[in-house]
């Protein structure tokens, strides 16, 4: 029986290899992450070679977010009991910077066979399809989808990927989803 996930949620991750955002975290709690976050950039806590990757085992209260059972559970519910940290890494973009996190699939870059991981993103702050919300091609992350993404794909907005798109039979048959997110809230992938 699963401890955080309806059965449906369950079958609309194995689906589309995501799930909309679940709340985690109180707003009070992920203002207080984002805090914490923005002073460790700011006091060089980050700078270290790949500071800005397995950040948990930087900053202990990244690590105990990590291992926190409401998050845990739900991951659980998707994967099992016998659960690691793979991998950690801080993605911080910054208000009207222009900055982004091209078009990709983990696991090209994680190289499990079988995909037997996922990724959580987790929203300090709103993230409205304005601001740059998460988005993703449901089924894309599963090999035998039919839609999965090539390497080589960098196209990082809407117009260049439908420009991309359209010279790729395959992705005719994808619908893109967006997934506007409050803060406090984590979407596995």
């Amino acid at each position: 029986m699963p401890k955080a996930l309806t059965e449906q949620q369950i079958e609309s991750y194995r689906r589309d290899g995501f799930l909309l955002p679940i709340r985690v975290m109180s707003e009070d709690a992920a203002a207080t992450f984002s805090e914490k976050l923005l002073a460790a950039r700011a006091d060089g806590q980050l700078r270290v070679k790949g500071g800005q990757t397995k950040i948990n085992l930087l900053l202990p209260w990244v690590h105990e977010f990590a291992t926190d059972d409401r998050l845990l559970d739900v991951v659980e519910d998707l994967l099992g009991p016998d659960l690691m940290i793979y991998h950690s890494t801080l993605w911080a973009k910054q208000p009207r910077a222009g900055e982004y996190v091209s078009w990709h699939q983990d696991n090209t870059y994680f190289g499990h066979d079988p995909c037997e991981v996922l990724s959580v993103w987790l929203a300090l702050t709103p993230a409205t399809v304005e601001t740059g919300c998460m988005q993703y091609l449901p089924g894309t992350g599963w090999a035998s989808s039919g839609c999965a993404i090539p390497t080589s794909m960098t196209a990082t907005c809407w117009p260049a990927a439908r420009r991309w798109i359209t010279t790729c039979p395959a992705w005719s048959r994808c619908r893109w989803s967006c997934v506007p997110a409050r803060s406090r809230s984590t979407t596995p992938s």
